[in-house]
């Protein structure tokens, strides 16, 4: 066989058809990936806010038991929180220490 052979017509189809499905391919494996990212951006916001209000749960726990403390030595703070639902006891752990 020569090298400077035209191709024939189904070799030259063929050929033509795997680099257009190889072409095809490659964008669309683009798109997904821009995709991905733009899913990945969303859920990472979306987990920062959970995380801040994790955080913010946290310091309202500490901050109430702060609050029922206090309220164990000030009427006024024991009245505040019965007033809003908080009831406040004197742990009997908190009493051995």
């Amino acid at each position: 066989m020569d090298a400077n052979e035209n191709m024939k017509l189904w070799q030259y189809i063929t050929t033509l058809s795997t680099g257009a499905c190889a072409f095809i391919l490659a964008l669309a494996l683009i798109l997904i990936a821009s995709s991905n990212k733009e899913t990945s951006a969303k859920l990472q916001k979306q987990q920062e806010v959970i995380n801040r209000g994790m955080q913010s749960h946290q310091v309202m726990i500490a901050l109430a038991k702060d609050m029922g403390g206090a309220a164990l030595n000030n009427s006024k703070m024991k009245e505040l929180l019965a007033k809003n639902g908080f009831t406040v006891t004197q742990n009997a752990n908190q009493e051995k220490k």
